[in-house]
């Protein structure tokens, strides 16, 4: 009798065990990943015309937040600051070397590419620069 009760036992944990591997927890995204990444940007720039430079995104701090390194150009040790939601960023109103920057772009994946029009002020001359981002 008592070896039944004990084949009993470990047989409910045999059963049960399989169950835990046929319902994994979904995996979490975060939304910034694909924007995450080193990215050769071509801006057209009304003060500057045409330019092409390497912006690297890297994923910081809360939840939507990303920084970005040497974006309109003005140099690797630069941090820009953006707000991520789902494929939409964000660049909130922020000083960076002199220069009042925001806008707002999107991420498409078909094109694989970001794309972000922006305003660059230095007090004296507002540029207006759309930005095409690919990896």
């Amino acid at each position: 009798m008592k070896r039944l009760f004990y084949l009993m036992i470990a047989g409910l944990f045999v059963f049960n065990s399989c169950d835990i591997d046929s319902n994994p927890l979904p995996k979490i995204s975060d939304d910034r990943n694909k924007f995450e990444g080193t990215w050769i940007c071509t801006d057209e720039s009304v003060v500057f015309g045409t330019s092409t430079f390497t912006v690297n995104i890297n994923i910081v701090g809360a939840s939507d937040t990303v920084e970005i390194k040497n974006w309109y150009n003005l140099g690797v040790g630069t941090t820009t600051l953006g707000l991520v939601a789902d494929n939409s960023i964000t660049i909130p109103n922020q000083t960076v070397s002199g220069f009042a920057i925001f806008g707002s772009g999107f991420y498409s994946s078909n094109d694989e590419e970001i794309v972000i029009s922006y305003s660059a002020d230095d007090g004296s001359t507002q540029d207006q620069v759309v930005s095409t981002c690919t990896q």
